[in-house]
């Protein structure tokens, strides 16, 4: 597309890592793009391309040029929110989402794009906690005048919680929201798993912490509190979202041992709480809120915690356990207890 790619609306990218993306570059070649969704009642290629998912018809939606008539979250903004742009015509963002899930029908079974819907919403939201942190923080060292706004003529130049880009909170601000959180949250939707973590929410979280850093050793109080303990829930200064389980499957040991789950016992609690306010609020529906609940009520099977001991589940761990320590001791001899006698240049030791 002429917009959608680069650091911050990396479509095609996130498109090319997906599953889709990737069966498309191996066999789309051979594929017969010229097709009329008025000539089929189920799409005539392997995976869908741009236009199959926001353009395309099948047998129950008709074809449109509307892009907007299937997208049920507005991820691009500085905070995500559900749609309402041309809803006058297009309906609400359940309509739209409905539309986009009979689209997705066409090759998926509705346990694996509902739960994939469910949790590329909560990714949203979980995107529009770790933002109300930053502007806590912008916010507030502006207030205190810590962060001076751009002026000239008498006229600001820069907004506390949108830009600024003279000083580093809000060069970090910026970035959060318009390269590294679009990235964590279009990610989601797009299944393109390392622009949500490691070009996402992983760059996100790092200037947050990078900005309270910053106000630290600008004489916050606050900031000086969080950067001086050793206390690892420094690292969470933000409410979450969570659901037990993936829509990959159940993976037992993987669940036992997140610090959150460990660092506080009301942990599910919690995370109740959240989903059930913004299913008040009419941010999910009421089909995400009953299949999130499903989730809940039976975490134990979902997260694995009662297989964590079975056999089978041990079993699988240990001997993928025993092949990391084979890799670590190889890693070790070859390499990390290796000295070689040529002394360095700086010091010769």
């Amino acid at each position: 597309g002429e917009c959608h790619m680069g650091p911050d609306h990396p479509q095609i990218e996130e498109y090319i890592e997906s599953k889709h993306g990737n069966i498309f570059k191996a066999k789309g070649k051979n594929w017969d793009m010229g097709y009329s969704t008025t000539n089929h009642e189920q799409i005539p290629i392997e995976v869908p391309v741009c236009t199959t998912c926001h353009m395309d018809g099948n047998k129950t939606q008709p074809m449109t040029h509307n892009v907007s008539a299937r997208l049920a979250t507005e991820s691009q903004a500085p905070w995500s929110f559900r749609t309402v742009w041309d809803q006058e015509h297009l309906g609400d963002w359940k309509k739209k989402r409905e539309r986009m899930e009979e689209i997705c029908a066409s090759c998926h079974a509705p346990d694996f794009y509902k739960m994939y819907f469910l949790n590329a919403d909560l990714v949203n939201l979980q995107y529009d906690e770790i933002r109300r942190a930053f502007v806590h923080w912008t916010t507030k060292l502006t207030k205190n005048g810590t962060i001076k706004r751009l002026k000239y003529d008498g006229k600001y130049w820069s907004s506390p919680v949108l830009n600024g880009w003279d000083e580093l909170p809000e060069h970090n601000m910026y970035y959060a929201w318009h390269h590294e959180g679009r990235r964590f949250r279009m990610g989601a939707e797009m299944m393109a798993a390392d622009f949500t973590q490691w070009h996402g929410i992983w760059e996100v979280q790092e200037d947050l912490t990078e900005l309270i850093k910053w106000a630290a050793e600008h004489g916050d109080a606050e900031a000086k509190k969080i950067v001086n303990t050793n206390d690892p829930r420094k690292f969470i200064t933000f409410a979450l979202y969570d659901v037990p389980g993936t829509e990959w499957g159940i993976a037992a040991k993987t669940n036992t041992t997140p610090f959150v789950y460990q660092a506080f016992p009301d942990y599910w609690d919690r995370i109740y709480k959240n989903v059930e306010t913004v299913y008040k609020r009419g941010l999910i529906s009421e089909d995400q809120w009953q299949l999130w609940l499903k989730r809940y009520k039976n975490k134990e099977h979902y997260l694995g915690l009662k297989y964590a001991n079975s056999p089978q589940v041990d079993s699988t761990w240990n001997f993928y356990k025993k092949r990391n320590d084979i890799d670590f001791k190889a890693m070790k001899e070859q390499v990390i207890d290796l000295v070689l006698p040529g002394k360095n240049f700086y010091n010769n030791k």
